[in-house]
C-alpha cells in the first residue's frame, strides 16, 4: 500500500499493488478513485508509488518485478514508455528535488549513480567499484537530494551532481550500515557498527553530533513529536533517543 497526498493538505490517496498486476487507488475513506481504472502493470508492482509534482504537472512513479520504471499521470495513463533499469539497486529511488524535480536517484550494485529522468531517458556515472552501501537524503539542508556512499575508503557526501560536500572514516567501513534521518528542519546520517552495536549521528558537515556513539545499532529513522528523535530498530529490540 502506497499513501499519497498529492497537494501537501490532508488529501490522501492510497494505491494498493496486487499479485494478480494491478494497481488499485483509493481516497482515504475507501471509496476508488474516479477516472482511475484498475492499472494493468504487465507484472507485480513491488516498490512503493512515489509522487511529485514537476512543471505543474503530476507523475506517479513505482517498479515492477520486471526491473521497469513507470512513469504515469494522475489518472494512470503512460506519461513514457516504461523505462529499463540499469542494475539492481541498493538504494531506494529518490527525486532529485521535493519541487520541480526533473528525475529519479539511485545508486546500483555495479556502484553507479543512476538518473532516470521524467521523460523517459536515463544515464550513470561511476561512483566506485567497491560501494559497500549507499542512502539518497538532502544532506545539506539546500532543497536537493544528495548522495552518500560507503567504500573501503570510508564514507562520502556529494550532491547529486558530483560535489564533495563531506568525507568521514569511521575505520573498517565494511562492519558499517548508513541510513538516514529526514525531517523538516534538518537531516542526519546514520552509521551503525554491526560489529561494536554503537551508532554514530552525523550532521550536514560530516560532524558527529553527540560526544559518545549511541550504544544501539541497527536500522534508523526519526521521530518529531515535537522533540527530534532518532528510533533505532536492530532484530530484537527498538530503542528511541532525544536528539539535542
Amino acid at each position: 500500500v502506497s499513501v499519497l497526498d498529492y497537494l501537501q493538505n490532508g488529501d490522501y490517496r492510497m494505491f494498493v499493488g496486487c499479485d494478480n498486476n494491478n494497481i488499485y487507488g483509493f481516497y482515504k475513506n475507501g471509496k476508488p478513485l474516479p477516472g482511475w481504472k484498475p492499472l494493468r502493470t504487465g507484472s507485480m508492482q513491488v516498490s512503493p508509488m512515489m509522487h511529485v509534482l514537476s512543471e505543474g504537472k503530476d507523475y506517479l512513479v513505482y517498479i515492477t518485478a520486471s526491473d521497469q520504471l513507470f512513469i504515469r499521470n494522475r489518472k494512470g495513463s503512460n506519461r513514457t514508455s516504461p523505462v529499463p533499469l540499469q542494475g539492481e539497486l541498493i538504494t531506494e529511488l529518490a527525486f532529485d528535488s521535493k519541487e520541480d524535480a526533473t528525475m529519479l536517484l539511485g545508486v546500483n550494485e555495479n556502484g553507479d549513480l543512476v538518473r532516470y529522468y521524467l521523460d523517459g531517458t536515463s544515464d550513470k556515472s561511476p561512483l566506485g567499484t567497491d560501494i559497500i552501501d549507499a542512502v539518497l537524503s538532502d544532506v545539506d539542508g539546500d532543497g536537493s537530494t544528495d548522495v552518500v556512499y560507503m567504500d573501503q575508503s570510508g564514507l562520502h557526501a556529494i550532491t547529486n551532481t558530483g560535489m564533495s560536500i563531506f568525507n568521514f572514516d569511521p575505520g573498517a567501513p565494511s562492519a558499517f550500515r548508513l541510513g538516514s534521518i529526514t525531517g523538516k528542519e534538518v537531516n542526519y546520517i546514520t552509521l551503525s557498527s554491526i560489529v561494536t552495536q554503537e551508532t554514530y549521528i552525523l550532521d550536514g558537515n560530516g560532524k558527529p553530533i553527540h560526544s559518545e556513539v549511541l550504544p544501539a545499532s541497527g536500522y534508523t529513522n526519526g521521530l518529531y513529536d515535537p522533540e527530534r528523535k532518532a528510533v533505532i530498530a536492530s532484530e530484537s529490540l527498538i530503542q528511541c533517543f532525544v536528539i539535542r
